[in-house]
């Protein structure tokens, strides 16, 4: 295990980031939107280092960042933690993992398939 992959454990959001990069950007500001309790690692000294980059990379399946793990699952970048908090997959992964978070107003939603899960359809 790297300094890196480490990071990754069940009940725990680990979000693996870049400092000037506007994805991870996005990844953190919608978090926080949601009070999200993340592990935030910063992986610029990584960042051109192909083999020091190579087992977060491996495990991910993923080239980009950011690259957010919710316990040792990938969820993915930005995008698709965007999706997923849209159509409410994310919060119940979240539940699934015991890792808090809050929703603006404590309101909660009914999802296509008319249960009531704990989520709020992405601001756009």
């Amino acid at each position: 295990m790297d300094d890196y992959t480490k990071h990754i454990k069940k009940g725990r959001l680990t979000n693996f980031t870049l400092t000037n990069c506007s994805d991870s950007q996005n990844a953190n500001k919608l978090l926080q939107e949601y009070e999200v309790d993340t592990d935030h690692i910063n992986c610029d000294a990584i960042r051109y280092d192909a083999q020091k980059r190579k087992p977060l990379d491996d495990v991910s399946h993923m080239k980009t960042f950011p690259k957010i793990f919710i316990g040792t699952n990938i969820l993915g970048s930005d995008i698709d933690l965007k999706g997923q908090i849209h159509n409410g997959d994310f919060f119940k992964k979240l539940d699934s993992e015991g890792i808090h978070y809050n929703l603006p107003n404590g309101n909660k939603e009914f999802a296509p398939d008319g249960k009531q899960h704990s989520f709020i359809p992405a601001k756009s």
